[in-house]
């Protein structure tokens, strides 16, 4: 009986340590709504983060990495993290380069979705730990 509460409790600690992971998940573009569809349209001309956001709407977070620039590595997602910290969601985000332009990883247009369970009024984001910016925020 003790070996299965124990069990128990360890099961709810990993529970309780992996709810941060919940607050995004990728999507499939097909299921996106016409509106989230039309402003992936209106991003998918140039790399960068961005954040579909309309009042009482689901909020998607967008990472383009379509396009390489001539002469330099292709980018892509390597990882991404989020958290709730004092009413801010914190994404953190791990973007490596290749040279390998054959790589399956390259060359993608990522859509998670904002699961907002936890209340936040603020969104930080970090790129290889580095504060930066939505390139645009829109909806």
């Amino acid at each position: 009986m003790q070996k299965r509460m124990v069990i128990l409790v360890l099961l709810l600690v990993l529970i309780g340590c992996n709810k941060s992971s919940s607050l995004l998940s990728e999507v499939d573009q097909k299921d996106l709504n016409n509106d989230v569809v039309t402003f992936l349209e209106e991003t998918k001309e140039a790399n960068g983060i961005y954040l579909y956001s309309r009042v009482g709407e689901r909020q998607y977070l967008i990472l383009n990495n379509i396009y390489v620039n001539q002469g330099e590595q292709a980018t892509f997602i390597n990882s991404i993290q989020s958290q709730i910290q004092n009413k801010t969601l914190v994404i953190k985000i791990e973007e490596l380069k290749t040279d390998k332009f054959d790589d399956k990883r390259i060359g993608k247009l990522k859509v998670f979705k904002i699961n907002s369970e936890d209340e936040f009024d603020t969104i930080q984001i970090f790129k290889n730990d580095k504060a930066t910016n939505f390139d645009l925020v829109g909806g």
